[in-house]
């Protein structure tokens, strides 16, 4: 999946999985490159399957911006009551990030605030989707995300937003 038009930017969608947050990218231009240490045969951009920390510290400063989502198992509601463990790697993320020089975010869930500097919220409901789901971006490289709006919430909440 291309963008029908360029902005000769390059992002690095750092643990990308299928590739939800870069289709936005894609979409507003960016040449958009995956990144995650589990195959992901459907992600539709260029994709490099390597140890995601890593990579960032090798190759992070190539990119004009950096997109993170770290796995939000560990912080979870769903998967804490399960008692699973998981690694947390949100700090180790932002430190491979800001060595980079370049603009980032780190995105992940509210069981992660007390982890992540200044988030930003951003819900589904603030760009007219029909779903609730908040997230939180962490800023970083310069970056800075003025806080949107938030709508209210019109409907019942279910488990998956």
């Amino acid at each position: 999946m291309a963008a029908t038009l360029s902005n000769g930017l390059r992002v690095l969608d750092l643990y990308c999985c299928q590739g939800g947050a870069a289709a936005g990218y894609a979409a507003a231009g960016f040449e958009v490159t995956g990144v995650d240490i589990a195959p992901q045969p459907r992600y539709p951009y260029r994709f490099i399957q390597a140890d995601a920390i890593a990579f960032a510290r090798e190759h992070g400063a190539e990119f004009d911006f950096i997109h993170a989502s770290p796995p939000c198992q560990l912080d979870s509601d769903c998967q804490r009551l399960q008692g699973n463990t998981h690694p947390d790697l949100i700090g180790p993320t932002r430190t491979a990030l800001e060595a980079t020089g370049r603009p980032f975010v780190i995105e992940n869930v509210r069981g992660a605030l007390p982890k992540l500097r200044n988030p930003t919220l951003l819900c589904g409901a603030m760009f007219s989707l029909r779903t609730y789901r908040h997230r939180y971006f962490e800023p970083g490289g310069g970056l800075t995300i003025p806080q949107p709006g938030h709508p209210a919430h019109t409907a019942l909440q279910a488990k998956m937003g």
